[in-house]
Formats: C-alpha cells, sequence, structure tokens
C-alpha cells in the first residue's frame, strides 16, 4: 500500500490502534478524521505527506488533534522529528523482537502475534523468523486465538500429557480441525506443510461458522498437480481468501 486516500477511514468510532507498512507514501485529507478512540499509529517506513486534518477531530471551533493519539516511528525511519510532528505528538517505537528488521514483510506480523498473545518468540528478544513452524506449533497458536478452550481429549500415542500443546491438539481434533496422520499419531513436532496449513485452517473458519465456500482455480500454478487430494478444496479456499499466494 503506497496511499491512504481521503477519508478512507474517517469516522471509524471503533478503531483503537493501526499498524502502517514501510511501502506508505502519502496520507489523504481527513483518512483518520474523528476516529475518538484512536490511541496509537506505528509507521514502519519513512514520514509519509499528509493531506489536511489527518487525524483530526471536527469540533465546533475547527479541527483538533485526536485526544491521545501517538504517533509511532522507528529509529531506522527517516524524516520524522520529535516530539512532535506536523501537530501530532510522536514517540520512537522499541520493537520487540531483535530478529525481525523493521522493513522485513513480516515484521507487522511478527508485531501483531506477540501483542494478540498468539506467539511469545522463542526467548531473548528473539523471534526465529526463518525457522520452520511444526503442527503442535500451528494448534498452539489457533488454541490461543480461540481463548484457550478446555474441551477434548487427547488420544494420540505420540502426544504426552501435561505438556505445552496437548490441551490445543484435544481441543483441535474434538472439533474435527486435525484428525492426525494415521495410526492414532499426531506427529506435534513435523513441520507444517503449506497444503496441511491450509486444511487445519479451513477446518477451524468452518467450525467456527465462517463461510469457507469461495475457491479459486489451482490450475494456474505449475506444481498443481502435487496438492494432495484431501487439501484440494482448502487450499482453493485460501487461494481465493488471499492467505496463500504461491511461492515464486
Amino acid at each position: 500500500v503506497r496511499s491512504i486516500g481521503e477519508k478512507a477511514f474517517a469516522f471509524c468510532g471503533a478503531l483503537e490502534q493501526v499498524t502502517i507498512g514501510s511501502s506508505l507514501r502519502t496520507l489523504g485529507s481527513y483518512a483518520f478524521a474523528d476516529c475518538d478512540r484512536l490511541t496509537r499509529v506505528r509507521f514502519y517506513g519513512a514520514a509519509p505527506e499528509l493531506g489536511l486534518h489527518v487525524f483530526d477531530d471536527d469540533r465546533p471551533g475547527g479541527y483538533v488533534p485526536i485526544s491521545g493519539l501517538t504517533l509511532y516511528f522507528t529509529p531506522e525511519a527517516g524524516g520524522w522529528t520529535a516530539p512532535v510532528w506536523n501537530g501530532y505528538p510522536t514517540a520512537l517505537w522499541n520493537r520487540p523482537f531483535a530478529d525481525v528488521p523493521a522493513f522485513a514483510w513480516y515484521a507487522p506480523a511478527a508485531d501483531y502475534v506477540l501483542e494478540q498473545g498468539l506467539m511469545q518468540g522463542v526467548g531473548e528478544g528473539c523471534f526465529a523468523p526463518e525457522s520452520p513452524m511444526t503442527r503442535a506449533m500451528l494448534v498452539t497458536v489457533l488454541g490461543r486465538y480461540a481463548g484457550q478452550p478446555a474441551e477434548g481429549t487427547n488420544s494420540f500415542t505420540d502426544v504426552p500429557a501435561n505438556v505445552w500443546y496437548t490441551q490445543a491438539v484435544a481441543w483441535a481434533a474434538e472439533n474435527g480441525i486435525v484428525t492426525g496422520i494415521g495410526g492414532g499419531r499426531f506427529d506435534p513436532h513435523g513441520q507444517i506443510t503449506r497444503e496441511q496449513l491450509a486444511v487445519i485452517l479451513y477446518r477451524y473458519c468452518k467450525a467456527i461458522g465462517i463461510d469457507t465456500s469461495p475457491s479459486a482455480e489451482l490450475s494456474a500454478f505449475p506444481d498443481a498437480a502435487k496438492v494432495s487430494p484431501y487439501a484440494a478444496e482448502a487450499l482453493s479456499w485460501a487461494v481465493k481468501t488471499g492467505l496463500v499466494t504461491g511461492s515464486a
């Protein structure tokens, strides 16, 4: 996204936080005007060009900055001045993971999952962004997203009792989100494949009532023939919804 247009999010009264990627160059006039609950806007990149009253409230005496709003920017980004930038209070944004560069394509997602309690990193301030995800990790993230429900009984022979992923696996199996790999095994430490990821997310969305009927043709991908039959429907849905976009 290089530009957010005029009045794009104006009057969004429920909006509290916004994170803007490093590609943004301009913010149109009144883009976030009258978003009264907005308290934090974080920028990954250089200071953008601003239109009129981007973050202002319309008051009887004229437009004034939204009360309590702070704009955060990273030390690496250019064009910012503190403590006030174009009339808005600013602050340096000390990002949580030392191994996630501010301009990395996955940086907003890494910060998001930490803030939402979905992931906790690997310790010592690191996220390990290039490390593969296991089946146990994915199901644990989904369990946290679902509020860590306590339902289900673990029946997999390779899932020990009372380890960090046991309850999440039991919940996921109870709701048909995972079915194991056969022979009573779940393979918790197996690396999650792209098609397994699509299937698990597809089943989760279906379980909570999200419409999973949208689908896209997979024939545009030269390796479409390698898709396992059990995963074809889920991958078609994931492609259509933009969850996966293929790889170079």
